[in-house]
């Protein structure tokens, strides 16, 4: 039998907190042979394209498809076990890649922003902002956020509701760069296609979570924050290749080539050095994995399991 596992099976069985765990020890696997991620690929249907992204587990037994289109429609991930030879479910993603979307910035915060980093700048007010915020206060004790987007309603509603959700003053910014002023952990949420933060603007010692720009033409980071950073992380070199429009571009141009920019999985594990000093500042430059959502996707099918929850299917 396979399990299925609808939206609302799912919303309650995923936590800021487990995803962040789940994908710290996935990372911390990353040079396991059998934890593999294919990148993206765009699949042009009419009037839209289908995202297909796959990923294997650390171990090698269970991988995984997931396949959406912009609205998030059809946002579904199917996950299959090697030595039961069988497919173990098929699940709505939606709350799942919400969640590993800020679980990934919540692990390379926990590894890159100083230890006492506590006051957050974030650009952008959708709903992946939203995720982002709860992950900053889940990896690191947050004293204060302030948020800038492009129109007022948006930011000022935003502020007010993660104000009432976590707990903390959360005050809305006339431009973006007052919204990133002294803080120490900023984040770029948006799908911009020009920058939206200026290296000029980045307080030293802050570190830069820039999660929009999962396409080459999208762009939240100027030329300027790139450089300035000692350390400039992202989640997978090879999609970063194809999706990292900021960064193929420094690549072509000379100015920063592929072997400066680290694996976040090579940080976690301790392969490669993070932070060296209190005024570094790092950037990680997250695309969003396939193999965050199988990775993630597993550990929300066993608690289905454990709970009774969804419904066998032939």
């Amino acid at each position: 039998m396979t399990l299925f596992l609808s939206a609302d099976d799912v919303r309650p069985l995923v936590s800021m907190s487990d995803a962040i765990a789940s994908l710290e020890e996935a990372f911390r696997c990353w040079d396991d042979p059998w934890a593999f991620n294919l990148p993206r690929q765009r699949m042009p249907i009419p009037d839209n394209v289908v995202n297909v992204l796959a990923g294997v587990v650390p171990g090698g037994d269970v991988y995984g498809v997931r396949t959406s289109t912009p609205g998030r429609h059809g946002n579904m991930l199917m996950l299959s076990s090697v030595s039961e030879r069988r497919l173990l479910a098929v699940m709505a993603c939606g709350p799942i890649t919400d969640m590993r979307t800020g679980a990934a910035s919540g692990v390379a915060t926990k590894c890159l922003a100083r230890a006492d980093a506590s006051r957050v700048g974030i650009i952008g007010s959708g709903r992946t902002a939203r995720t982002q915020l709860l992950a900053m206060c889940t990896s690191k004790r947050i004293s204060a956020i302030r948020v800038y987007s492009g129109t007022e309603a948006n930011r000022v509603r935003f502020a007010d509701e993660m104000n009432e959700t976590l707990g903390l003053p959360v005050t809305p910014a006339a431009r973006a760069e007052d919204a990133v002023a002294d803080a120490d952990i900023i984040v770029t949420a948006t799908n911009a296609a020009e920058p939206v933060l200026r290296g000029r603007w980045v307080p030293p010692g802050a570190h830069v979570n820039a999660i929009g720009a999962n396409a080459l033409d999208r762009r939240e980071l100027d030329d300027d924050a790139y450089l300035r950073a000692a350390v400039v992380a992202i989640d997978h070199i090879e999609q970063g290749k194809r999706e990292a429009g900021a960064l193929c571009a420094l690549h072509a141009s000379g100015q920063m080539s592929w072997d400066k920019v680290t694996e976040l999985g090579d940080i976690v594990r301790g392969a490669k050095p993070g932070r060296q000093s209190a005024r570094d500042i790092t950037v990680f430059h997250s695309l969003g994995l396939g193999f965050a959502d199988v990775v993630y996707g597993y550990a929300v099918y066993k608690k289905a399991v454990k709970a009774g929850i969804g419904r066998d299917v032939p």
